[in-house]
Order: C-alpha cells, then sequence, then structure tokens
C-alpha cells in the first residue's frame, strides 16, 4: 500500500510540477540561421511552432538563407515561402536545426 501511495504521490507532483508553459521565454540577442532547399522569392509568414508568436527575420539576397533575429531559445520555427520558380512550401525547422551565426 505504502509503494502504491508513492507512486500515486510521484505522479501528482510530476504532473504538477513538469509542466513548462508557464515558463518565461529566453531571448537571444544573437543571431540563428537556417537555408532553404531552393532560392526564396519571399516568405509569407514565420512564426515559432510552439507559442504561434512572429519571428523578426531576414531573407539573404540570394534568397538561400533566413537569418533569425532575437531567437526564443527552445522553438523551432514554421515557415511558408514562395520560392522563385513560384511554387510554395510550409515545412518547420526544429530548434536544434537553426544555427548559431558566428560573427567573423
Amino acid at each position: 500500500m505504502k509503494i502504491l501511495m508513492s507512486i500515486i504521490m510521484f505522479f501528482i507532483s510530476a504532473s504538477l510540477f513538469g509542466q513548462t508553459d508557464s515558463l518565461p521565454e529566453t531571448i537571444s540577442d544573437k543571431i540563428y540561421k537556417f537555408d532553404l532547399r531552393f532560392p526564396a522569392q519571399c516568405i509569407d509568414k514565420i512564426e515559432y511552432s510552439k507559442s504561434k508568436r512572429k519571428v523578426k527575420y531576414e531573407l539573404s539576397e540570394d534568397g538561400r538563407t533566413v537569418y533569425i533575429k532575437e531567437h526564443v531559445i527552445g522553438n523551432g520555427v514554421k515557415v511558408e515561402c514562395t520560392y522563385r520558380d513560384g511554387n510554395r512550401d510550409v515545412f518547420t525547422k526544429s530548434t536544434c536545426a537553426l544555427e548559431l551565426v558566428v560573427p567573423l
């Protein structure tokens, strides 16, 4: 009976303290980037996967790289873009697919 109560208490405490939605967002002052499969004409929409918050970004002149400013740490991004050939694409980039830009 003691073991059963211990297990129940463990799961209750884990569910109460394991919630991460209420944690404050950590915003990086560094620039992150990711590459596109093809050159983009424009980015139609880009938002964080978890919070749906808009992403501050810049598209490179050649249309192949997206630079993210003020990145919210731990969040991937959902991207809707139009390529230069007219095709549209919707995809996500996980947080580990975003590369830190190292200044030279």
